[in-house]
């Protein structure tokens, strides 16, 4: 069985697997159209067709569906989210393929129910194509982790003290808490604004800052910065933060997260 984390961002979805196998595309959907000037194909440009109908994916739906969009509802669990990430498996499958998949989900929502709801809308067998290439292949696990607070896996595991998360994505900012490698639930949140919601980096990081003080009883822990928008934000946020960690591809590390979560997993399975 073969395992894929995948982190649907809204910005961007990420796919990571064995043997090095990466894959990135815009989080866009939309409809199909006749096209009468039609180009040479980017690697972003997925027409993918499934039960639910056919659709176009990333950078095509972005600039020839009349209604393509990346959907920014705080809620991940709808179908747009199905076929982002169907697109993601069936891209990397083979015909057959059966796939363990491990995404993740906000802090706020990362309740049994919600979990439940979203290894639901994922599993299954499933029989579509991808720019006309017939792709038969299974779900048939699916590992839920935990945006932002799940990168202590690959960051720090095994350290010791007060350690935290501050995940800035398109949607929304996840910051967790971890105290002798154990996960601080009060002390852990979404804020329900993001770098897409708010596009300016000194608003949106005086923003942060705002709740963070509001909502941690300091910022004098270790804090890793991750997701896409921080490196946007890091000059903006580095004066209020005793210890402010840079990552190297900050945008990867949930991804690698929710792979290294999954390993473990099958392990143990």
């Amino acid at each position: 069985m073969r395992h894929l984390a995948v982190d649907c961002g809204r910005y961007a979805v990420k796919v990571l697997g064995a043997n090095h196998y990466l894959d990135r595309f815009p989080s866009y959907v939309g409809e199909t159209r006749e096209r009468r000037l039609i180009n040479a194909p980017r690697d972003t440009d997925i027409t993918l067709t499934t039960s639910l109908g056919t659709f176009f994916v990333g950078d095509l739906a972005k600039d020839e569906s009349q209604g393509g969009a990346r959907i920014m509802t705080a809620n991940k669990i709808h179908q747009d989210t199905q076929l982002l990430i169907m697109a993601a498996v069936a891209r990397a499958a083979q015909d057959g393929d059966a796939f363990v998949v491990t995404t993740g989900l906000p802090v706020e929502h990362h309740t049994p129910d919600m979990a439940e709801g979203m290894k639901t809308l994922l599993r299954g067998h499933f029989s579509c194509a991808v720019n006309d290439v017939a792709k038969r292949f299974s779900i048939d696990r699916v590992n839920i982790a935990v945006e932002g607070a799940s990168a202590y896996a690959t960051l720090c595991a095994g350290q010791g003290g007060v350690r935290r998360i501050l995940d800035i994505g398109s949607r929304t900012v996840n910051y967790g808490t971890i105290i002798d490698g154990r996960y601080r639930d009060r002390e852990s949140g979404t804020l329900d604004f993001g770098a897409d919601t708010i596009g300016e980096p000194a608003a949106l990081s005086r923003r942060i800052v705002a709740e963070l003080s509001r909502a941690l009883p300091d910022l004098n822990a270790d804090t890793y910065l991750i997701g896409g928008g921080a490196i946007l934000c890091a000059t903006h946020l580095r004066p209020y933060f005793a210890t402010l960690r840079h990552v190297l591809e900050p945008e990867w590390v949930n991804t690698r997260a929710f792979f290294e979560i999954g390993e473990r997993a099958m392990r143990r399975a």
